[in-house]
């Protein structure tokens, strides 16, 4: 239940000491003029880190993963954010891949690109694996949708989009 305004970045979080579920829930984030959220240090069996209810309002970034896993982006609102959600960001810290990353039932409105993953090849450490996106509804996105590099069991499913300026 906090707010976050005129920053460049809320927060960056390593995931590789936690040893407890984490949260970060219920918060505003406006004017953000970098990332908003970073995730790193995933290890393949770090506890669950859950970004549930939060309002996303400006910025570059909304949430990144680089790595990161066990990470549920649930019901979070995104609003004039250029790039909402990003997995898989250049900036390896970890010792893993990208992995079991939920992203659901989130609003997007006004983005760029709502959905970004990352990783070149199947060798690349920041590639995204076994992970879901479903349930999502976006409007007004001025370029695409998904920008996808490399992706392996990465599922999308019921996602609703309307007016794409760009590429669908």
């Amino acid at each position: 239940n906090c707010v976050f305004d005129n920053m460049f970045q809320i927060g960056e979080y390593y995931q590789a000491y936690s040893t407890n579920t984490s949260y970060l829930v219920n918060n505003i984030f406006t004017n953000t003029t970098g990332n908003c959220f970073a995730i790193n240090g995933g290890k393949g069996n770090n506890p669950s880190f859950i970004i549930q209810g939060n309002v996303f309002y400006g910025g570059a970034d909304g949430v990144l993963t680089t790595p990161g896993d066990n990470v549920f982006i649930t019901s979070n609102q995104f609003y004039n954010v250029a790039w909402p959600i990003v997995l898989g960001a250049p900036g390896y810290q970890g010792t893993y891949m990208n992995s079991n990353i939920t992203v659901n039932f989130n609003t997007f409105s006004n983005s760029s690109v709502t959905f970004q993953i990352l990783g070149a090849t199947s060798n690349d450490p920041n590639r995204v694996v076994s992970s879901k996106i479903y349930g999502n509804a976006s409007t007004i996105v001025r370029s695409s949708w998904l920008q996808c590099q490399w992706a392996e069991d990465v599922q999308f499913y019921s996602n609703v989009v309307t007016t794409v300026l760009g590429q669908p």
